[in-house]
């Protein structure tokens, strides 16, 4: 299986704490570290909301809705075939999420098309409070990569 890192990857919520993402690879039969941060992105026309109620993270989990104006920012990771296969699992492709490409942008200004991941549509409710379990992970995530927590924890209350 090829294992050069090549695959651009958005991640929005757990996905960017790579101990949570570690823990998961390991328990599932998944080698640590195939997935590797890059660097911060922009997501234009797209804000974080959380739309889905996880019964394993006990409350919501974090989705990218269109947003006409808005801009989020995420963390760019890549990673191999064996990567993409254990986040499709944690991410429950396709029951509950699907794996959806798009346009992110640098802080250099540059364009890049990567994968994320968003909550079937139809499975979306407006708002799900999430656990503090599960926010004190995206927050940590979010602190490994530096990224600021103020658009996460704006999402949690279900405020723009």
């Amino acid at each position: 299986m090829k294992t050069e890192f090549n695959i651009p990857l958005v991640a929005i919520g757990s996905n960017t704490n790579l101990e949570d993402l570690n823990g998961y690879a390991l328990s599932h039969g998944y080698p640590e570290n195939c997935v590797k941060f890059s660097r911060p992105i922009k997501i234009p026309d797209q804000k974080l909301a959380f739309t889905k109620y996880s019964r394993g993270r006990k409350g919501g989990v974090l989705d990218l809705k269109h947003a006409i104006g808005n801009v989020t920012t995420a963390a760019l990771f890549y990673t191999n075939a064996l990567g993409l296969e254990m986040l499709r699992k944690k991410e429950g492709v396709p029951q509950h999420y699907v794996e959806k490409e798009i346009t992110v942008i640098d802080d250099g200004g540059s364009e890049v098309r990567a994968i994320t991941y968003v909550v079937k549509p139809e499975m979306r409710k407006h708002f799900v409070m999430p656990s503090e379990e599960y926010l004190n992970v995206c927050k940590s995530g979010y602190e490994q990569v530096g990224i600021f927590t103020d658009q996460l924890f704006a999402a949690a209350q279900n405020q723009e």
